[in-house]
């Protein structure tokens, strides 16, 4: 088990998925990325940006957020 998913399954209060025997290494991981794509993204869907950005940078899992267009080209995209 690498300490990346360990920290992430716990950002996300799913310590089951760390025991489950299909995320056990990074390549069962890989084989089953439509499952753990979809059970993250069930995870980061419900809550805002800055909750996720608080909760990933507590628990110390890479992250950073996908901005709109708006967000992404600042205050410089003011009229």
């Amino acid at each position: 088990m690498n300490s990346f998913w360990q920290r992430i399954c716990e950002a996300m209060g799913r310590q089951d998925w760390v025991q489950d025997p299909r995320f056990e290494t990074i390549e069962q991981r890989r084989d089953h990325r439509g499952i753990v794509n979809e059970m993250i993204a069930q995870f980061t869907r419900q809550r805002p940006v800055q909750e996720l950005v608080d909760l990933f940078s507590l628990h110390q899992v890479p992250h950073a957020p996908i901005l709109g267009i708006q967000a992404a080209l600042g205050p410089m995209s003011s009229p």
